[in-house]
């Protein structure tokens, strides 16, 4: 119907009245404003908005939806390659080498031919330190002249695995001037661990182990009540190996070039000089 016949029957209701001639009006509008609706899609970018659409009329919009986000397309791309699945990595292990067996470790009293390879090897340690923010030892301590002492006092010991120095420590009864201030937990004679250190490249596989239990029968030889150390308390990993071999934190001292304090720690030595 077009706008001349709805206007014809507009005006033929409009002369009644009621309300049934009201009904009728209402009626008229309604399905003019439907076939309206329904003849012409809705393009929701024109001025007409969604109030001015009637209640219960269905409308077609002209405006296309993107695709829904879930799908493959319309994932991020990477400018490299997404890494491999978790199932595929390989886990960094706790420790930087394998466990080795401890029976392959021989542990010896050094002479004047292994002197350079104890000096280099607390140098290489020194530097791992410094690299790792433990600035535990440095050019003056421990130098060349302590290694010399250690030596000629026959206090020095090496371990050897594979032919290879790995491993040095240095056991006497010689306690620092600053251990006079602690309250220790067993009296002397007690034994004194110096310099202990591991080559960076064999950390972690129970050199230092081996050459503490070394240490435990060294005392009980020399009939020890105790094995003291101090250590520094900025070098987190050696503190925690002295824990697991049953040392105790008993006091602390610290060093004026030193930012961190230095643990005193001791261990129960079961030699028998008690009784003596």
């Amino acid at each position: 119907m077009g706008h001349k016949g709805f206007r014809i029957l507009y005006q033929r209701h409009a002369r009644g009245s009621g309300p049934e001639s009201l009904r009728a009006i209402l009626g008229l509008v309604l399905w003019r404003q439907q076939s309206a609706f329904r003849s012409k899609p809705i393009n929701f970018r024109s001025p007409i908005t969604r109030a001015q659409i009637p209640s219960g009329l269905t409308y077609r919009s002209t405006r296309t939806l993107p695709p829904l986000a879930t799908t493959s397309s319309t994932r991020p791309e990477f400018s490299s390659p997404p890494t491999a699945p978790l199932r595929q990595r390989r886990l960094t292990p706790l420790v930087r080498h394998q466990m080795i067996d401890p029976k392959s470790i021989q542990i010896k009293k050094a002479n004047h031919s292994d002197l350079q390879g104890v000096i280099d090897l607390i140098a290489a340690c020194r530097l791992d330190l410094n690299d790792a923010g433990i600035h535990q030892w440095d050019d003056q301590y421990p130098n060349p002249d302590y290694v010399v002492r250690d030596l000629t006092e026959g206090n020095l010991y090496i371990a050897i695995l594979e032919d290879k120095l790995v491993g040095t420590i240095a056991l006497n009864q010689d306690q620092e001037p600053e251990y006079s201030q602690i309250s220790w937990l067993y009296p002397a004679p007690s034994l004194v661990i110096h310099r202990l250190c591991v080559s960076p490249s064999n950390q972690g596989c129970g050199i230092g182990s081996a050459l503490m239990r070394f240490a435990d029968l060294h005392a009980i030889d020399a009939r020890c009540n105790s094995i003291r150390l101090d250590v520094y308390s900025g070098n987190s990993g050696a503190v925690n190996l002295y824990k697991h071999l049953g040392y105790n934190i008993v006091g602390q001292f610290s060093y004026p070039s030193r930012s961190l304090p230095f643990h005193c720690m001791e261990k129960r030595i079961n030699s028998g000089a008690d009784n003596a």
